[in-house]
């Protein structure tokens, strides 16, 4: 408690972040970028390249976004920008490889980064993503390049739909009729 006040000071951060996480579709990218596209991309590759790989395109994916006003992009130079979604590609990729795969702490990851950068109007983002890259730096040679963790997940998102799918190409392929 806070001198002053009658209450946590940290409560009054709630209804901005209920706000905020309805108002911010940005995370359910992580659908796509986490839940599809990385372990993809980790049957051909290193944890650390698959990382670095969608890190970029993650980056590129943004580029329109400089160039509309009150974007919260315009407030990063480019090069920079595309270091912290490399950064932060190897961070969730730490934390998804070590969860086995969680596409909801891949989602909360980046609504919290989303979230936290747009509190620093004013505050040169830049060593924001300078830091990312430093602490990703140090997950690498702590965690090594291979697997960023001990093991990785290949297997993108189960799909419900999927299985069904793949049911009916087997029996049209056995020539059995469906019942």
């Amino acid at each position: 408690e806070v001198p002053g006040y009658g209450f946590d000071v940290w409560w009054g951060w709630l209804p901005f972040a209920l706000v905020n996480l309805l108002g911010d579709p940005g995370p359910v990218e992580e659908l796509g970028w986490r839940g599809f596209a990385l372990p993809m991309l980790q049957r051909r590759f290193s944890a650390l390249t698959a990382s670095v790989i969608l890190g970029i395109i993650w980056g590129v994916w943004h580029l329109p976004s400089f160039f509309i006003s009150g974007m919260n992009q315009t407030n990063f130079a480019i090069p920079a920008f595309i270091l912290g979604t490399v950064a932060l590609a190897i961070l969730m990729t730490v934390v998804y490889n070590g969860t086995g795969g969680s596409v909801l702490l891949a989602f909360f990851i980046h609504w919290l980064h989303n979230a936290t950068c747009g509190q620093f109007v004013g505050y040169d983002l830049n060593y924001t993503n300078i830091t990312l890259g430093l602490v990703a730096l140090v997950l690498v040679l702590v965690l090594g390049w291979r697997n960023l963790g001990r093991t990785k997940v290949t297997e993108p998102l189960d799909i419900p739909w999927e299985e069904e799918e793949e049911e009916e190409e087997e029996r049209a392929e056995s020539g059995e009729r469906k019942a």
